[in-house]
């Protein structure tokens, strides 16, 4: 019994030797080393596979969330030279060098080649956009936005690349197959991640995905010299921060992530460790008062005082969790999350339990799995400084915040699952499964969410739909709506649409009381409409909006030209003077603003003193079409008329299609009887501006003496159906 015992057991002890040799041999099967081909390929892919993903984003338009401002409306980026460098990197003007509450003057640069590029080679990249958008290009302009989203698009592929390097640098340790899985799945979850269109798809966030590009080659590079010991790398990844630095503030969190790198190779020379880490440090204090100074100056550092510590821990607690939620399950994405309205939830405080929990999981695995410690140490230093214990800017968390912070909810993800590949064939495929799955699952979803921003209709919309107390977004969306109005040529569908903007200007004050753009935006379509209808109503209710705004925001030149124009349609020329006086001292180098207070003096009379306004404008800008305009209206009062002409001209020169210039210089080429030229001037008016209703008037007197009667009457008519009583008299003269 013992001797069968005994063999019994030897048998037994055999098969379980048997199955671990299998066991082993399948996991020495899985450990094949991977070729350089293979990771080429691997990374050839996931390039590929990414400007797939973002290629809607391609088709995009500007959209009116800073992009006018970074782009379209920024004299800086026009000239790629000496004087706009310095403009850049040491402007006196706090409002040019600190643009948008950021001072970042290499992604200013990296703007300004990409309009270079445009401009030099226009065959290519503007009829390109134009051919991607088809039918919802309009028009050939100065900037396409074509350039500056390839541009972002290629800076996110390149990232992606990085974050491949960063991880297989600091896995040095791992097993090589583990490793390399490791770093692409990484590579792969950061390219793909839907929280990342807001970083790639907006123009204006070019600083995120250009910090972010020199924030990865200087942490690579601090790697790399760990590794070979060779101090030049060291000093490449200082450089490769302060550029990081120079392109986006957020950078400073550099400093911290590499003294979590020194704990993860559990580096204990401390002398060493803090000479280091020293100048990193310093560049981070220094970089984070500029910052700090340049968010003042924006005006991007909110006051939340209402809200007591308690509830901003609540915020943090809020932003960490759904940031990570949003990193693992890409779901309502939005441009604006708002702060919770008209009160902090109960439920916020539910909150504390998952920071309680991701607090616990970094302790407990600190000593047992380091890699997950890691990981989650880096998500919460690269995303500490925006969790809103420090308010800035106006919402609560912003998916861009994200961008990279996400590099350690990239390698958490990838480690845990190529971990679970490994333990059995079974697990290997399992694994293989859930990466295909969720892969296709970002690409869907990222694919999607970035024709979201195909313009600023659609982006406000969408956002609406998911934060709909956004104040920001209803003030957008109505700007938006008025500008379309501002291309509209049909008076009536104007109105339409100026109207539909007020309804979103007023849904912004009425959760934002002292909101003091959106009451100067409400303002300026009222005043528009009124310039429409000629309803003095409208213009009266525009004085009330920015005087509002005025009250909230005293420095606003902008309040107080519009109220200057409202009141100048009033007959109030006097206060409009006092608004233009006001405009001026804020605004001392704005040409339109001596053009308005000219146009107020000509109307009081003043026609020597509306002269020199005009030509102020023009000494600021040689370029400023309307200031010749008007001047050349003023000599025409003054019985100049000659040297009305020629301001007249060269108004057209720069700009041939200015329908105010055109239509003065039709009036000085009928008083001159140059009646064809006269009536050619007036044709091209009404196809810019067929709203102008004097222009009916004095085109039909042009056809009376031109012998053309019945196209006249036609003329008058046409007055009189737009409310113009003179007409009456041109009717009763020549068409009875």
């Amino acid at each position: 019994m013992q001797n069968k015992g005994k063999n019994t057991n030897k048998k037994y002890q055999k098969k379980i030797i048997d199955k671990k040799t299998q066991t082993n041999t399948k996991r020495v099967e899985l450990q094949k080393p991977v070729s350089a081909k293979i990771i080429a390929f691997i990374l050839l892919f996931i390039s590929v596979l990414t400007y797939f993903v973002y290629s809607p984003s391609l088709k995009n338009d500007f959209t009116n969330w800073d992009d006018n401002s970074y782009v379209e409306e920024n004299p800086v980026i026009k000239n790629l030279d000496k004087a706009a460098l310095n403009e850049m990197f040491f402007s006196e003007d706090k409002n040019v060098l600190y643009h948008m509450g950021n001072y970042h003057p290499l992604s200013m640069l990296s703007l300004s080649i990409d309009h270079a590029l445009e401009m030099k080679y226009p065959d290519f990249f503007k009829q390109k956009g134009m051919k991607l958008r088809g039918e919802r290009q309009k028009e050939y302009r100065e900037f396409d936005p074509y350039i500056y989203h390839l541009h972002n698009v290629l800076l996110h592929i390149l990232n992606s690349l990085l974050v491949f390097a960063f991880v297989f640098l600091l896995l040095g340790q791992m097993e090589n197959k583990k490793r390399i899985f490791t770093a692409s799945l990484a590579s792969l979850l950061f390219a793909l991640t839907s929280i990342h269109v807001e970083s790639v798809t907006w123009i204006s966030e070019r600083k995120d995905v250009l910090y972010a590009f020199y924030f990865l080659i200087s942490i690579n590079l601090y790697l790399i010299y760990l590794q070979k010991k060779n101090f030049i790398f060291y000093l490449l990844s200082l450089f490769a921060f302060v550029l990081s630095l120079l392109s986006k503030g957020q950078a400073v969190s550099l400093a911290v992530s590499l003294v979590a790198i020194d704990l993860f190779f559990a580096r204990t020379d401390y002398k060493k460790l803090i000479l280091e880490k020293i100048p990193f440090f310093a560049l981070s204090l220094v970089f984070g008062l500029i910052a700090i100074k340049a968010q003042a100056v924006g005006e991007a550092i909110h006051d939340i005082g209402d809200y007591p510590i308690y509830y901003r821990i609540l915020f943090a607690a809020y932003g960490l969790t759904m940031y990570f939620f949003k990193l693992l399950i890409p779901s309502n994405l939005a441009a604006v999350y708002p702060y919770p309205y008209p009160e902090v939830p109960v439920y916020f405080w539910f909150f504390l339990i998952p920071l309680a929990l991701y607090i616990w999981t970094f302790i407990y695995f600190y000593k047992k799995e380091k890699i997950i410690a890691f990981a989650l140490a880096y998500f919460v230093i690269n995303v500490f400084l925006v969790l809103q214990l420090l308010p800035v800017g106006s919402a609560i968390m912003a998916d861009r915040y994200a961008y990279v912070s996400s590099v350690g909810f990239a390698l958490l993800l990838a480690y845990l699952l190529v971990e679970l590949g490994f333990r059995s064939k079974n697990m290997y495929y399992l694994s293989i499964l859930i990466v295909f799955g969720y892969s296709i699952f970002l690409s869907q979803r990222t694919f999607a969410q970035t024709k979201i921003w195909v313009n600023s209709n659609s982006l406000w919309e969408h956002t609406l739909s998911i934060s709909p107390y956004a104040v920001v977004a209803w003030n957008n969306w109505g700007s938006a709506i008025d500008k379309i109005a501002n291309e509209e040529k049909n008076s009536q569908r104007k109105v339409e649409l100026k109207t539909s903007a007020i309804e979103k200007f007023n849904k912004a004050v009425e959760i934002k009381k002292d909101y003091a753009h959106a009451f100067y935006n409400r303002g300026t379509s009222r005043k528009d409409i009124g310039l429409e209808v000629q309803d003095p109503n409208f213009f009266q209710l525009a004085v009330t909006d920015f005087t509002t705004a005025i009250e909230i925001k005293s420095d606003f030149p902008e309040a107080y030209q519009n109220r200057a124009i409202s009141k100048e349609n009033l007959g109030k020329f006097e206060e409009a003077l006092s608004d233009f006086d006001n405009a001026i001292r804020l605004k001392p180098n704005a040409p339109d603003l001596y053009s308005g207070r000219g146009v107020v003096m000509g109307k009081l009379g003043k026609l020597n003193q509306a002269i020199e306004n005009f030509t102020k404008s023009i000494e600021i800008n040689p370029k400023y079409h309307e200031g010749y305009s008007n001047r050349g209206f003023a000599y025409y009062l003054k019985g100049n008329v000659q040297q009305a002409m020629s301001d007249y001209n060269k108004a057209l020169e720069i700009a041939p299609d200015n329908p105010d210039a055109l239509f003065n210089r039709g009036v000085a080429f009928a008083f001159l009887k140059q009646f064809e030229n006269a009536l050619a001037d007036y044709n091209k008016v009404e196809l810019l501006k067929p709203s102008l209703s004097m222009l009916y008037i004095n085109r039909g007197i042009v056809l009376v003496n031109l012998g053309k009667k019945d196209m006249a009457c036609n003329d008058f008519a046409k007055a009189k159906n737009m409310g113009i009583g003179l007409a009456d008299n041109y009717i009763n003269a020549y068409c009875k």
